[in-house]
């Protein structure tokens, strides 16, 4: 319960703060990447299943080619804003992970190949994903926790849903 608790704090300490910030500029390059690499990933699933693009985005619930291109740029848009509101508030914050939080979490990435061994956890996620990847990727899960054990949520999970955090509903 108490789990379940901490990660709905968590979830709408992070959406109070998305509601509440603005981004002047959107980063063109990551958006670019983050759209590219979501395109691709779509085109390497359709060819897994033997479908064009346009038959794989219509078994995906989307109309058209188009209507799936859209969701691409707000799904980049969107992904690319909550990663410059993270990095913000990483370096305002000087937000670091200690060792042993890095080392459960590159277990724990990598527990369902039933890898057990540090080093060899390590090697298989520079592998895949490349290392300074994965270390983002702990530095910003550290950081969102983070945001959660310092955000002033109501403890009470019944008095949560205060007008200031999820409007009123």
């Amino acid at each position: 319960y108490a789990e379940l608790v901490s990660g709905y704090k968590a979830q709408l300490a992070w959406n109070y703060i998305c509601e509440n910030s603005k981004l002047l500029k959107l980063p063109e390059k990551e958006y670019q990447e983050t759209y590219d690499t979501m395109l691709d990933s779509a085109r390497t699933n359709a060819q897994s299943k033997d479908m064009s693009l346009e038959d794989y985005v219509k078994s995906l619930g989307y109309d058209s080619l188009d209507d799936y291109y859209a969701y691409l740029e707000d799904k980049s848009e969107n992904i690319c804003y909550e990663d410059m509101i993270l990095y913000y508030i990483v370096r305002r914050e000087n937000i670091n992970y200690t060792d042993e939080y890095y080392d459960e979490q590159i277990l724990a990435m990598v527990e369902e190949y039933q890898i057990s061994d540090l080093s060899a956890a390590e090697d298989f996620l520079d592998y895949y994903y490349g290392i300074e990847n994965v270390r983002e990727e702990v530095r910003m899960k550290y950081a969102q926790e983070w945001i959660a054990d310092n955000a002033k949520v109501k403890d009470d999970v019944h008095t949560v849903y205060d007008n200031n955090l999820n409007g009123g509903k």
